[in-house]
Protein backbone atom coordinates (compact mmCIF):
# COMPACT_ATOMS: atom_id res chain seq x y z
CA UNK A 1 0.00 0.00 0.00
CA UNK A 2 2.73 2.69 1.03
CA UNK A 3 4.24 2.29 -2.57
CA UNK A 4 1.04 3.73 -3.55
CA UNK A 5 1.46 6.66 -2.01
CA UNK A 6 4.68 7.82 -3.67
CA UNK A 7 4.29 11.02 -5.36
CA UNK A 8 7.05 11.34 -8.35
CA UNK A 9 7.07 15.04 -8.32
CA UNK A 10 7.73 16.20 -5.00
CA UNK A 11 9.47 19.70 -5.70
CA UNK A 12 6.21 20.99 -7.11
CA UNK A 13 4.51 19.97 -4.65
CA UNK A 14 6.40 21.48 -2.04
CA UNK A 15 6.55 24.47 -4.54
CA UNK A 16 2.34 24.16 -4.92
CA UNK A 17 2.45 23.65 -0.94
CA UNK A 18 4.30 26.83 -0.07
CA UNK A 19 1.75 28.69 -2.93
CA UNK A 20 -1.18 27.04 -0.76
CA UNK A 21 0.19 28.45 2.59
CA UNK A 22 1.11 31.89 1.58
CA UNK A 23 -2.52 33.02 -0.17
CA UNK A 24 -4.14 30.83 2.50
CA UNK A 25 -2.47 32.48 5.56
CA UNK A 26 -2.77 35.53 4.04
CA UNK A 27 -6.67 35.44 3.64
CA UNK A 28 -7.39 33.81 6.69
CA UNK A 29 -4.88 36.87 8.83
CA UNK A 30 -6.84 39.41 6.56
CA UNK A 31 -10.14 38.03 7.18
CA UNK A 32 -10.13 36.98 10.47
CA UNK A 33 -8.26 34.22 12.45
CA UNK A 34 -11.42 34.17 14.89
CA UNK A 35 -14.20 34.99 12.34
CA UNK A 36 -17.08 33.21 11.78
CA UNK A 37 -19.81 34.09 9.35
CA UNK A 38 -22.24 35.01 11.98
CA UNK A 39 -22.25 36.22 15.58
CA UNK A 40 -21.44 33.51 17.88
CA UNK A 41 -25.03 33.59 19.47
CA UNK A 42 -27.12 34.02 16.77
CA UNK A 43 -27.88 30.31 16.10
CA UNK A 44 -27.99 31.77 11.99
CA UNK A 45 -25.36 29.90 9.97
CA UNK A 46 -23.74 26.34 10.15
CA UNK A 47 -20.76 27.18 11.67
CA UNK A 48 -21.69 28.36 14.89
CA UNK A 49 -24.28 26.18 14.89
CA UNK A 50 -21.44 23.21 14.64
CA UNK A 51 -19.15 24.85 17.27
CA UNK A 52 -21.79 25.23 20.22
CA UNK A 53 -23.03 21.51 19.41
CA UNK A 54 -19.41 20.65 19.61
CA UNK A 55 -19.61 22.47 22.87
CA UNK A 56 -23.03 20.52 23.82
CA UNK A 57 -21.85 17.24 22.86
CA UNK A 58 -19.25 17.95 25.45
CA UNK A 59 -20.79 18.90 28.51
CA UNK A 60 -24.16 16.51 27.80
CA UNK A 61 -22.99 14.02 25.76
CA UNK A 62 -26.30 15.20 23.44
CA UNK A 63 -25.91 15.74 19.43
CA UNK A 64 -27.78 18.97 19.10
CA UNK A 65 -27.80 21.63 15.96
CA UNK A 66 -31.13 23.98 15.80
CA UNK A 67 -31.16 24.10 20.10
CA UNK A 68 -28.43 23.11 22.76
CA UNK A 69 -31.80 21.17 24.28
CA UNK A 70 -33.11 19.16 21.56
CA UNK A 71 -31.10 16.24 20.15
CA UNK A 72 -31.09 16.57 16.19
CA UNK A 73 -31.22 14.49 13.31
CA UNK A 74 -30.70 17.53 10.89
CA UNK A 75 -27.06 16.97 10.08
CA UNK A 76 -24.22 13.84 10.32
CA UNK A 77 -22.16 13.69 13.31
CA UNK A 78 -18.58 14.10 11.32
CA UNK A 79 -17.97 17.78 11.69
CA UNK A 80 -19.26 18.19 15.35
CA UNK A 81 -16.92 15.13 16.19
CA UNK A 82 -13.92 16.19 14.37
CA UNK A 83 -14.66 20.31 16.62
CA UNK A 84 -14.98 18.36 19.51
CA UNK A 85 -11.06 17.80 20.62
CA UNK A 86 -10.70 21.51 19.65
CA UNK A 87 -13.79 23.14 21.29
CA UNK A 88 -12.59 20.71 24.71
CA UNK A 89 -8.86 22.19 23.98
CA UNK A 90 -9.39 25.86 23.14
CA UNK A 91 -12.99 26.96 23.52
CA UNK A 92 -15.66 27.22 21.10
CA UNK A 93 -13.35 31.15 19.67
CA UNK A 94 -10.51 29.57 20.10
CA UNK A 95 -11.39 26.65 18.51
CA UNK A 96 -12.05 28.70 14.88
CA UNK A 97 -8.38 29.97 14.71
CA UNK A 98 -7.11 25.88 15.71
CA UNK A 99 -9.57 24.21 12.97
CA UNK A 100 -8.89 27.10 10.43
CA UNK A 101 -5.27 25.56 10.94
CA UNK A 102 -6.31 22.11 11.02
CA UNK A 103 -8.40 22.64 7.81
CA UNK A 104 -5.28 24.39 6.41
CA UNK A 105 -3.29 20.68 6.98
CA UNK A 106 -6.31 18.70 5.29
CA UNK A 107 -6.01 21.02 2.06
CA UNK A 108 -2.88 20.27 1.65
CA UNK A 109 -3.20 16.45 1.86
CA UNK A 110 -5.80 17.31 -0.50
CA UNK A 111 -3.07 18.85 -2.72
CA UNK A 112 -0.86 15.72 -2.29
CA UNK A 113 -3.94 13.44 -3.22
CA UNK A 114 -4.64 15.64 -5.99
CA UNK A 115 -0.86 14.87 -7.02
CA UNK A 116 -1.40 10.92 -6.87
CA UNK A 117 -5.02 10.56 -8.59
CA UNK A 118 -3.50 12.46 -11.31
CA UNK A 119 -0.35 10.67 -11.76
CA UNK A 120 -2.45 7.26 -11.84
CA UNK A 121 -4.81 8.22 -14.06
CA UNK A 122 -3.07 11.19 -16.89
CA UNK A 123 0.89 11.21 -16.04
CA UNK A 124 3.29 13.27 -14.03
CA UNK A 125 3.01 16.40 -15.90
CA UNK A 126 -0.50 16.32 -15.73
CA UNK A 127 0.06 15.91 -11.97
CA UNK A 128 2.19 18.38 -11.32
CA UNK A 129 0.46 21.30 -13.18
CA UNK A 130 -3.01 20.03 -11.05
CA UNK A 131 -1.16 20.61 -7.73
CA UNK A 132 0.10 24.00 -9.10
CA UNK A 133 -3.66 24.92 -9.79
CA UNK A 134 -5.38 23.77 -7.17
CA UNK A 135 -2.93 25.69 -4.91
CA UNK A 136 -3.94 29.25 -6.77
CA UNK A 137 -7.61 28.25 -7.21
CA UNK A 138 -8.91 31.11 -4.83
CA UNK A 139 -11.88 29.00 -3.82
CA UNK A 140 -9.69 26.59 -2.48
CA UNK A 141 -7.63 28.71 -0.45
CA UNK A 142 -10.32 30.65 0.98
CA UNK A 143 -12.59 27.36 1.84
CA UNK A 144 -10.40 27.13 5.47
CA UNK A 145 -12.07 29.93 7.06
CA UNK A 146 -15.46 28.45 6.87
CA UNK A 147 -16.26 25.87 9.63
CA UNK A 148 -18.17 24.01 7.76
CA UNK A 149 -18.02 20.25 6.27
CA UNK A 150 -16.21 20.87 2.93
CA UNK A 151 -12.98 20.98 3.66
CA UNK A 152 -12.69 17.64 6.09
CA UNK A 153 -15.52 16.04 3.74
CA UNK A 154 -13.23 16.85 0.49
CA UNK A 155 -10.12 15.38 1.91
CA UNK A 156 -12.16 12.26 2.67
CA UNK A 157 -13.81 11.88 -0.78
CA UNK A 158 -10.26 12.08 -2.59
CA UNK A 159 -8.62 9.63 -0.25
CA UNK A 160 -11.74 7.17 -1.27
CA UNK A 161 -11.18 8.02 -4.30
CA UNK A 162 -7.74 6.97 -4.56
CA UNK A 163 -8.03 4.23 -2.32
CA UNK A 164 -10.83 3.19 -5.17
CA UNK A 165 -7.99 3.32 -7.99
CA UNK A 166 -5.93 1.17 -5.60
CA UNK A 167 -8.92 -1.42 -5.28
CA UNK A 168 -9.07 -1.72 -9.01
CA UNK A 169 -5.51 -2.01 -9.66
CA UNK A 170 -4.72 -4.71 -7.28
CA UNK A 171 -7.89 -6.29 -6.47
CA UNK A 172 -7.35 -7.31 -2.74
CA UNK A 173 -9.96 -7.33 -0.47
CA UNK A 174 -7.81 -5.22 2.24
CA UNK A 175 -7.72 -2.61 0.06
CA UNK A 176 -11.81 -3.02 -0.26
CA UNK A 177 -12.09 -3.32 3.45
CA UNK A 178 -10.10 0.10 3.51
CA UNK A 179 -12.60 1.71 0.82
CA UNK A 180 -15.40 0.58 3.32
CA UNK A 181 -13.63 2.87 6.10
CA UNK A 182 -13.51 5.91 4.61
CA UNK A 183 -17.14 5.65 2.32
CA UNK A 184 -18.34 5.28 6.03
CA UNK A 185 -16.12 7.89 7.50
CA UNK A 186 -17.08 10.39 4.42
CA UNK A 187 -20.72 9.00 4.74
CA UNK A 188 -20.59 10.50 8.67
CA UNK A 189 -19.53 14.18 7.60
CA UNK A 190 -21.81 14.24 4.36
CA UNK A 191 -25.05 11.92 3.24
CA UNK A 192 -24.83 12.73 -0.46
CA UNK A 193 -21.87 10.18 -0.52
CA UNK A 194 -24.14 7.19 1.08
CA UNK A 195 -25.16 5.27 -2.53
CA UNK A 196 -21.87 6.06 -4.65
CA UNK A 197 -21.13 2.37 -4.59
CA UNK A 198 -23.23 3.06 -7.94
CA UNK A 199 -20.43 4.39 -9.41
CA UNK A 200 -18.17 1.63 -8.58
CA UNK A 201 -20.51 -1.37 -9.62
CA UNK A 202 -20.53 0.71 -13.20
CA UNK A 203 -16.99 0.17 -12.61
CA UNK A 204 -16.82 -3.18 -11.78
CA UNK A 205 -19.23 -3.95 -14.96
CA UNK A 206 -17.18 -1.92 -17.35
CA UNK A 207 -14.13 -3.85 -15.74
CA UNK A 208 -15.54 -7.08 -16.70
CA UNK A 209 -15.66 -8.39 -12.75
CA UNK A 210 -17.77 -11.86 -12.35
CA UNK A 211 -20.71 -11.44 -10.12
CA UNK A 212 -19.29 -13.82 -7.78
CA UNK A 213 -16.33 -11.23 -7.41
CA UNK A 214 -18.94 -8.01 -7.43
CA UNK A 215 -21.05 -10.11 -4.06
CA UNK A 216 -18.09 -10.88 -2.39
CA UNK A 217 -16.70 -7.31 -2.67
CA UNK A 218 -19.94 -5.98 -1.82
CA UNK A 219 -20.42 -7.58 1.34
CA UNK A 220 -16.85 -6.92 2.79
CA UNK A 221 -17.29 -3.25 2.22
CA UNK A 222 -21.18 -3.45 3.10
CA UNK A 223 -19.83 -5.31 6.50
CA UNK A 224 -17.61 -2.42 6.90
CA UNK A 225 -19.51 0.19 6.20
CA UNK A 226 -22.30 -1.18 8.89
CA UNK A 227 -19.55 -1.74 11.65
CA UNK A 228 -18.64 2.07 11.86
CA UNK A 229 -22.13 3.51 10.84
CA UNK A 230 -23.87 1.29 13.83
CA UNK A 231 -23.11 3.64 16.60
CA UNK A 232 -24.76 6.67 14.42
CA UNK A 233 -27.75 4.14 14.17
CA UNK A 234 -28.32 2.71 17.45
CA UNK A 235 -28.18 6.36 18.78
CA UNK A 236 -31.19 7.21 16.54
CA UNK A 237 -33.14 4.58 17.47
CA UNK A 238 -32.38 5.33 21.17
CA UNK A 239 -33.34 9.11 20.82
CA UNK A 240 -35.87 9.06 17.97
CA UNK A 241 -37.71 5.59 18.61
CA UNK A 242 -37.20 4.67 15.17
CA UNK A 243 -34.51 3.24 12.38
CA UNK A 244 -32.98 6.47 10.71
CA UNK A 245 -29.66 5.80 8.80
CA UNK A 246 -28.48 8.65 7.56
CA UNK A 247 -30.44 12.23 8.29
CA UNK A 248 -34.14 13.16 7.96
CA UNK A 249 -33.47 16.84 6.43
CA UNK A 250 -33.36 16.67 2.93
CA UNK A 251 -37.17 18.52 2.84
CA UNK A 252 -35.09 21.96 3.28
CA UNK A 253 -32.80 21.91 1.08
CA UNK A 254 -35.68 19.92 -1.54
CA UNK A 255 -37.94 22.86 -0.70
CA UNK A 256 -35.72 25.85 -1.63
CA UNK A 257 -34.57 23.90 -4.57
CA UNK A 258 -38.60 23.32 -5.96
CA UNK A 259 -39.41 26.71 -6.25
CA UNK A 260 -37.96 28.55 -9.42
CA UNK A 261 -35.22 30.81 -8.56
CA UNK A 262 -35.31 30.13 -4.99
CA UNK A 263 -32.11 28.80 -4.93
CA UNK A 264 -30.48 31.83 -6.30
CA UNK A 265 -32.13 34.38 -3.89
CA UNK A 266 -29.87 35.14 -0.71
CA UNK A 267 -31.73 34.42 2.08
CA UNK A 268 -31.97 37.17 5.11
CA UNK A 269 -30.97 36.78 8.73
CA UNK A 270 -35.05 36.69 9.40
CA UNK A 271 -35.34 34.04 7.08
CA UNK A 272 -32.47 31.93 8.60
CA UNK A 273 -33.72 32.62 12.00
CA UNK A 274 -37.68 31.25 10.99
CA UNK A 275 -35.89 28.18 9.82
CA UNK A 276 -34.18 27.78 13.13
CA UNK A 277 -37.93 28.32 14.85
CA UNK A 278 -39.87 26.01 13.06
CA UNK A 279 -37.22 23.40 13.53
CA UNK A 280 -37.07 23.62 17.03
CA UNK A 281 -41.01 24.29 17.67
CA UNK A 282 -42.13 21.98 15.26
CA UNK A 283 -39.30 19.19 15.84
CA UNK A 284 -36.81 18.35 13.03
CA UNK A 285 -38.88 15.62 11.75
CA UNK A 286 -42.58 16.74 11.49
CA UNK A 287 -41.06 19.81 9.94
CA UNK A 288 -38.92 18.10 7.68
CA UNK A 289 -41.71 15.92 6.09
CA UNK A 290 -44.14 19.14 6.10
CA UNK A 291 -41.25 20.58 4.02
CA UNK A 292 -40.50 17.79 1.59
CA UNK A 293 -44.71 17.62 0.89
CA UNK A 294 -44.35 20.78 0.23
CA UNK A 295 -41.47 20.55 -1.85
CA UNK A 296 -43.27 17.82 -4.00
CA UNK A 297 -46.31 20.30 -4.49
CA UNK A 298 -44.67 22.88 -5.37
CA UNK A 299 -43.04 20.29 -8.34
CA UNK A 300 -45.96 18.93 -9.63
CA UNK A 301 -47.75 22.41 -9.60
CA UNK A 302 -44.72 24.13 -11.25
CA UNK A 303 -44.60 21.25 -14.01
CA UNK A 304 -48.36 21.97 -14.94
CA UNK A 305 -47.95 25.61 -15.18
CA UNK A 306 -44.96 25.73 -17.07
CA UNK A 307 -43.77 22.15 -17.90
CA UNK A 308 -40.73 23.39 -20.42
CA UNK A 309 -39.44 26.13 -17.78
CA UNK A 310 -39.76 23.85 -14.61
CA UNK A 311 -37.80 20.90 -16.60
CA UNK A 312 -35.45 23.97 -17.69
CA UNK A 313 -34.92 24.88 -13.85
CA UNK A 314 -34.50 21.14 -12.15
CA UNK A 315 -31.87 20.41 -15.13
CA UNK A 316 -29.99 23.39 -16.67
CA UNK A 317 -30.39 26.09 -14.62
CA UNK A 318 -29.39 24.26 -11.53
CA UNK A 319 -26.17 22.63 -13.28
CA UNK A 320 -25.17 26.19 -14.49
CA UNK A 321 -25.20 27.90 -11.35
CA UNK A 322 -23.68 25.23 -9.51
CA UNK A 323 -20.97 24.82 -11.83
CA UNK A 324 -20.12 27.81 -13.44
CA UNK A 325 -20.59 30.00 -10.35
CA UNK A 326 -17.36 29.55 -7.50
CA UNK A 327 -18.54 28.42 -3.94
CA UNK A 328 -17.02 32.20 -2.10
CA UNK A 329 -19.88 34.53 -4.64
CA UNK A 330 -23.34 35.27 -4.62
CA UNK A 331 -24.85 33.76 -1.88
CA UNK A 332 -22.73 31.70 -0.14
CA UNK A 333 -21.07 34.59 0.27
CA UNK A 334 -22.43 36.34 3.80
CA UNK A 335 -19.21 36.43 5.68
CA UNK A 336 -18.83 40.60 6.36
CA UNK A 337 -14.75 40.76 4.73
CA UNK A 338 -12.41 43.30 4.80
CA UNK A 339 -13.01 45.65 1.57
CA UNK A 340 -9.36 45.23 -0.07
CA UNK A 341 -10.84 40.88 0.11
CA UNK A 342 -14.24 41.64 -0.62
CA UNK A 343 -12.92 43.16 -3.89
CA UNK A 344 -10.85 40.18 -4.79
CA UNK A 345 -13.54 37.76 -3.58
CA UNK A 346 -15.94 40.12 -5.98
CA UNK A 347 -13.69 39.87 -8.93
CA UNK A 348 -11.25 36.53 -8.97
CA UNK A 349 -13.03 33.61 -8.26
CA UNK A 350 -15.55 33.75 -11.47
CA UNK A 351 -13.47 34.17 -14.35
CA UNK A 352 -11.53 31.23 -12.75
CA UNK A 353 -14.16 28.94 -12.30
CA UNK A 354 -15.44 29.53 -15.57
CA UNK A 355 -12.23 28.93 -17.24
CA UNK A 356 -11.81 26.18 -15.03
CA UNK A 357 -14.78 24.53 -16.59
CA UNK A 358 -14.65 24.97 -20.10
CA UNK A 359 -11.12 23.40 -20.09
CA UNK A 360 -12.41 20.56 -17.23
CA UNK A 361 -15.17 19.85 -20.49
CA UNK A 362 -12.23 19.59 -23.16
CA UNK A 363 -9.68 17.52 -20.87
CA UNK A 364 -12.79 15.16 -20.24
CA UNK A 365 -13.74 14.56 -24.38
CA UNK A 366 -10.02 14.22 -25.34
CA UNK A 367 -9.81 11.54 -22.11
CA UNK A 368 -12.65 9.69 -23.13
CA UNK A 369 -11.59 9.11 -26.49
CA UNK A 370 -8.36 8.21 -25.34
CA UNK A 371 -7.07 4.95 -25.15
CA UNK A 372 -4.56 5.27 -22.46
CA UNK A 373 -5.73 4.46 -18.45
CA UNK A 374 -9.21 5.36 -20.03
CA UNK A 375 -11.26 3.24 -17.57
CA UNK A 376 -9.56 5.26 -14.54
CA UNK A 377 -10.29 8.51 -15.84
CA UNK A 378 -14.24 7.64 -17.17
CA UNK A 379 -14.27 6.52 -12.72
CA UNK A 380 -13.43 9.99 -12.30
CA UNK A 381 -15.71 11.48 -14.42
CA UNK A 382 -18.72 8.73 -13.43
CA UNK A 383 -17.60 10.78 -10.11
CA UNK A 384 -18.29 14.52 -10.99
CA UNK A 385 -21.16 13.11 -13.17
CA UNK A 386 -22.79 11.73 -9.81
CA UNK A 387 -22.29 14.84 -7.68
CA UNK A 388 -23.89 16.27 -10.38
CA UNK A 389 -26.73 14.69 -10.43
CA UNK A 390 -27.12 13.72 -6.76
CA UNK A 391 -27.65 17.28 -5.86
CA UNK A 392 -30.29 18.49 -8.99
CA UNK A 393 -33.19 17.85 -6.73
CA UNK A 394 -32.25 20.28 -3.99
CA UNK A 395 -31.08 23.84 -3.82
CA UNK A 396 -28.28 24.36 -6.46
CA UNK A 397 -25.08 25.42 -4.52
CA UNK A 398 -21.41 25.92 -6.23
CA UNK A 399 -21.02 24.57 -2.30
CA UNK A 400 -22.10 21.34 -3.13
CA UNK A 401 -19.53 20.72 -6.09
CA UNK A 402 -16.51 22.20 -4.07
CA UNK A 403 -15.35 18.32 -3.37
CA UNK A 404 -15.09 17.75 -6.81
CA UNK A 405 -13.79 20.57 -7.95
CA UNK A 406 -10.32 18.87 -7.51
CA UNK A 407 -11.20 16.35 -10.08
CA UNK A 408 -12.22 18.65 -12.57
CA UNK A 409 -9.26 20.76 -12.01
CA UNK A 410 -7.34 17.38 -13.09
CA UNK A 411 -9.20 17.63 -16.22
CA UNK A 412 -9.07 21.18 -17.00
CA UNK A 413 -5.18 20.55 -16.94
CA UNK A 414 -5.12 17.62 -19.02
CA UNK A 415 -7.46 19.74 -21.28
CA UNK A 416 -5.43 22.86 -21.45
CA UNK A 417 -2.55 20.60 -22.40
CA UNK A 418 -4.35 18.99 -25.09
CA UNK A 419 -5.43 22.12 -26.50
CA UNK A 420 -1.64 23.61 -26.13
CA UNK A 421 -0.60 20.63 -28.29
CA UNK A 422 -3.08 21.05 -30.54
CA UNK A 423 -2.76 24.56 -30.99
CA UNK A 424 1.35 23.55 -31.85
CA UNK A 425 1.04 20.87 -34.05
CA UNK A 426 -1.74 23.14 -36.28
CA UNK A 427 0.92 25.88 -36.36
CA UNK A 428 3.63 23.77 -38.03
CA UNK A 429 1.37 22.29 -40.53
CA UNK A 430 0.62 25.54 -41.25
CA UNK A 431 4.39 26.27 -42.00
Amino acid sequence: MRKHFILKSRRIFIIATILFCIISVYLMIRIGVFKTLYPMNSFLNDDVRYLSSAKTLIETGKLTYFSPANSTIFIMPGIVLALVPFVKLFGEIGAVFAFKIFQIILQIFGLYLVGLIAQKCFNDKISKISMIVISVYFTWNVAVNYIYTEVIFTTLFLLLIYLILIAFEENKLKNYIWTGIFWALATLVRPTIAIFPIVVLIMFLIKKFSIKQILKISLVVALTFVVIMSPWWIRNYLDFNRFIPLTLSSGNPMLAGSIIGGGLVTRTEQDLADVRVLMVNNGEIAEDKREFLQAEENIKLSFQENFWGTLKWHTMDKMAYQWLFPWISGSDSNMSFNTNIQNIINVVPAPEQVIIIFFGIVGVLFALFTKANKKNRLFLFLTILYFNFIQLPFVPSPRYMFPVMPLVIIFACYGGIRTYNWIQLKKESDI
